[in-house]
């Protein structure tokens, strides 16, 4: 009986420590999970917050209407001494980004915006020597991606848009003066730090799902995430500058222009970086760019270059069509050429009474 009751009561010391433990790992489980909760709403509330402080900005009233953002003008000769009040009297534009302004008002007050998309990014700066501050930073695109700037630093050292910049301190962004002019072929200037050599060259691109952010493989593949880079036509590629060092790599500009809709301005337009073994200079033939031409025969007007591109008309010998684009070369009946994107110009038998039409036919038989 006496044993009995002692392990009657042993049992029950188990089962209520068991139950206090469970208790225990509930009451656990339960500060974790509340703990959870409450720092990811403190962490969607601090983005909440900072992306509302962000909007909460008004756009200074300097700076409110297009007339204003998109105000440019003022050169900066390289004799000119940097302050506050040169820094006012320009322009500044980003690059190589077209339509791109940056002005610093009298108010204290700065303004990045693109002729398209508006302002982008405002705020309010101060100059301290030579570096321009932001609050808050200024925000750009860089390698595709949204960049933010605390810190500008005006030089006077050559970049690619001439011996006047304001850089940041990567030497990855570059603000030049508005009116400012490109260097001339073999001039010396700093590209990402690197000194280069302006080169330019017409070029075919062998892989075009390949940019580099820097001449490296390893750095950032300005295409990575952009597949339909792949199936695009290229309007026009071509080298700007190379290393000084006998480096394989040059830093080129691609353009993805359709020739028959660039009411907007063209483009995407695309600059970074390519090793040599990724291009071949392109050697013109007969035919040249937005040149009218004249049919020598009758010739295929295809969907796609070459002959495994379906037939959409045949011109008529003597037909006038301007070319939009070059493509692939090729030899054929012993006649070596490149494959051209060309549109109807003032050709009203070609147009069969509707709009003008546009295809692939082989450079060979134009004039």
């Amino acid at each position: 009986m006496k044993k009995s009751v002692f392990l009657m009561v042993i049992i029950y010391c188990i089962l209520l420590s068991s139950c206090s433990k469970k208790n225990e790992n509930q009451q656990v489980e339960q500060t974790v999970t509340n703990q959870v909760v409450e720092n990811k709403e403190v962490i969607e509330k601090s983005f909440i917050t900072e992306h509302e402080q962000e909007e909460s900005i008004p756009i200074p009233d300097e700076f409110t209407s297009k007339e204003k953002w998109s105000y440019h003008s003022g050169t900066f000769p390289a004799e000119q001494e940097f302050n506050i009040e040169t820094l006012r009297g320009c322009t500044w534009s980003y690059g190589n980004v077209m339509g791109s302004f940056l002005n610093f008002s009298d108010s204290g007050n700065y303004c990045y915006a693109g002729y398209w998309s508006g302002p982008i990014s405002w705020g309010k700066y101060t100059v301290e020597g030579t570096k321009i501050n932001f609050i808050p930073p200024l925000m750009v695109s860089r390698y595709e991606q949204k960049y933010y700037i605390d810190t500008l630093e005006f030089t006077k050292v050559n970049h690619l848009y001439g011996p006047i910049s304001l850089i940041d301190n990567e030497d990855s962004v570059v603000f030049h003066p508005y009116e400012s002019e490109e260097l001339k072929e073999n001039e010396t200037f700093f590209l990402n730090g690197i000194e280069c050599k302006k080169v330019h060259k017409e070029i075919t691109i062998k892989n075009q799902g390949t940019l580099y952010a820097k001449p490296d493989t390893s750095s950032y593949n300005l295409f990575e995430k952009r597949n339909y880079i792949l199936d695009s036509d290229i309007y026009r590629a071509y080298t700007i500058c190379k290393p000084i060092n006998e480096s394989e790599w040059y830093y080129c500009g691609i353009d993805f222009t359709d020739p028959m809709d660039a009411s907007d301005g063209g483009g995407p337009y695309y600059y970074g970086w390519l090793p040599s073994s990724s291009f071949e200079e392109w050697i013109p033939c007969n035919v040249r760019l937005l040149q009218d031409v004249t049919t020598t025969d009758n010739l295929n007007l295809r969907t796609k270059p070459g002959k495994e591109g379906s037939i959409i008309k045949l011109i008529p010998k003597g037909s006038k069509v301007r070319i939009g684009q070059i493509g692939p070369r090729e030899t054929i009946d012993g006649i070596q050429s490149d494959w051209v994107y060309v549109f109807t110009v003032n050709n009203s038998e070609l147009s069969d009474g509707n709009d003008s039409f546009s295809g692939w036919c082989f450079g060979g038989y134009l004039e």
